[in-house]
């Protein structure tokens, strides 16, 4: 197996990095994750454009990818572009998103959880 592709992170996203790991499966997973909860905003990428913008929270991250609770389903293979929730309506500069795959998406008690890799730009 190779190693996934190292993204350039936006500073906001690499802020999580350095707060407690957690992963309650270590042995499935080849990166640690980390406790990051933070109020974003998802923005689909479709091959016509961009689809719709809604908030989410983030509620781990690691160096390959994040985890998202959003009220939304999001459909596995969906390109999203992730930006922090910072009071303002989303605009999503290219500087502070991050791109990401979603790889699983199930419903839980607390909305949909969301499995996301990180792509480049």
């Amino acid at each position: 197996m190779t190693p996934k592709q190292q993204i350039e992170l936006p500073a906001w996203l690499r802020e999580g990095l350095n707060g407690d790991p957690t992963d309650p499966m270590p042995n499935k997973r080849s990166d640690e994750r980390y406790v990051f909860s933070m109020l974003a905003y998802v923005r689909e990428e479709k091959d016509t454009g961009f689809g719709e913008s809604y908030p989410a929270k983030i509620f781990n991250v690691s160096t390959t990818g994040l985890g998202l609770v959003s009220r939304h389903p999001i459909k596995q293979g969906l390109l999203l572009c992730v930006s922090p929730q910072d009071g303002k309506p989303p605009d999503f500069v290219a500087s502070d998103t991050v791109r990401a795959r979603v790889v699983y998406c199930k419903q839980t008690i607390q909305g949909f959880k969301v499995g996301c890799e990180f792509v480049a730009s």
